[in-house]
């Protein structure tokens, strides 16, 4: 599943590349990563592997423009939104669940596939699952999310291609880590 998404991706990129760069088609630019961040809050710091997890995670517009982003959010390479799980050395270590939604493209002449971020305004997802689904065993951990917009801009509504969006060739944004102790 992990190669369709990864083909998808790539393909969209290709699509890109071949069909020349933004400012040739007179498209506006990319917005930066820099104009916009990730976070990433859990409802606690503790755990039992009994217990179950709340995640928030959102984009957030921390530039002076506004910014659009695709207002579907979902979990794994195909959604946009991917959690990094590391043990205590630092180790990158599969979580005991995999995420791997796969979005269908959006509905043809669809215009309300954006969401227009304003300065300081955020969208996002708040996921709840057991810890049994992270991890096996207790010990202390890290989690961070990537948010790597899955929307290709050529898939799209004309009309909103020339938008300062988040699109799938847009720099990837990481959240902070944060750290969460695992006990029995």
């Amino acid at each position: 599943m992990r190669h369709l998404v990864a083909s998808a991706l790539v393909l969209g990129l290709l699509m890109t590349y071949v069909s020349g760069s933004n400012a040739a088609r007179g498209q506006a630019q990319l917005p930066s990563s820099r104009n916009a961040s990730l976070f990433l809050r859990t409802d606690r710091a503790q755990y039992s592997l009994r217990d179950s997890i709340v995640i928030d995670v959102g984009v957030r517009n921390d530039g002076r423009e506004p910014i659009y982003v695709y207002n579907i959010m979902a979990w794994g390479f195909g959604g946009g939104l991917v959690l990094w799980l590391r043990d205590h050395d630092d180790k990158v270590i599969e979580p005991v669940m995999r995420d791997d939604t796969m979005l269908p493209p959006p509905p043809a002449g669809d215009t309300s596939i954006l969401s227009r971020l304003g300065p300081s305004m955020f969208i996002g997802d708040r996921r709840t699952l057991e810890v049994k689904l992270l991890v096996r065993q207790r010990g202390r951990y890290s989690i961070q999310v990537e948010y790597a917009s899955p929307l290709v801009r050529q898939v799209v509504d004309p009309t909103l291609q020339a938008l300062p969006a988040l699109w799938s060739d847009t720099p990837h944004i990481w959240s902070e880590r944060v750290i969460l102790d695992i006990r029995d």
